[in-house]
């Protein structure tokens, strides 16, 4: 482990170090640009871990969807991704739910490596009481922007 403060001695250490300095390598980011973002976006949220609804979109039998940019959203617990899933009818009756649970180094990576990810919505409610064909409130951070920060492009 490396000798990093974190804001709040109750949080784990939920980024590898390692992974946070091979990611920063691999496209050229300062290394304490990107934690000084993780560590923000952990204060905002309060929480460092999310998860997402993993819905394939396309499998046997289906049509493969136009290539189009969308929004990743990630929750702060499998109960809320579940909710927000069932709400707008994401899950079908026949197949279970697929979560997946990710750092914030996870969810940022994706974005800088999927360039149709045009936004990363962290949910922050626990308790949202979500609206079929809404998206939640949280905290949005737009891919050029956060690119921007980054330095990347």
């Amino acid at each position: 482990m490396s000798g990093l403060k974190y804001p709040h001695e109750s949080w784990q250490l939920v980024v590898d170090e390692a992974q946070l300095v091979l990611f920063a390598a691999q496209h050229q980011i300062d290394p304490m640009v990107l934690r000084e973002l993780i560590d923000d976006l952990q204060e905002q949220a309060g929480i460092a871990d999310f998860y997402i609804f993993w819905n394939r979109g396309s499998g046997a039998g289906r049509a493969t969807p136009p290539q189009r940019s969308r929004k990743l959203v990630a929750f702060p617990s499998p109960d809320t991704a579940l909710a927000f899933a069932q709400c707008n009818h994401l899950i079908l009756p026949d197949q279970p739910a697929r979560l997946r649970r990710l750092t914030l180094l996870q969810l940022l990576r994706a974005m800088v490596r999927e360039s149709r990810i045009e936004g990363l919505l962290l949910v922050t409610a626990e308790d949202a009481n979500f609206v079929s064909g809404r998206l939640p409130d949280g905290i949005l951070l737009m891919r050029a922007a956060t690119l921007g920060r980054l330095g990347i492009g």
